[in-house]
């Protein structure tokens, strides 16, 4: 219990900023898979334009996925 202290401060900022960007992501991935892109593929993709462009709309994002699976 003692390990955990000061951890969940960081686990609930983490969850709460995912949770403002899973819908859009959730989307892209369904968009990307529908396209008959792999799981693993498009889980890849979308992570790293969240991660290089932050918080994208869904088409946004979509397109940044497309563009990094060339």
């Amino acid at each position: 219990v003692l390990e955990l202290t000061g951890k969940l401060d960081d686990l609930a900022f983490a969850s709460s900023a995912l949770g403002q960007r899973a819908p859009a992501a959730e989307e892209a991935l369904r968009a990307l898979t529908a396209l008959g892109v792999t799981q693993a593929d498009a889980d890849r993709a979308v992570r790293a334009a969240i991660q290089e462009k932050g918080g994208l709309s869904a088409p946004d994002l979509i397109r940044e996925a497309l563009g990094r699976l060339k």
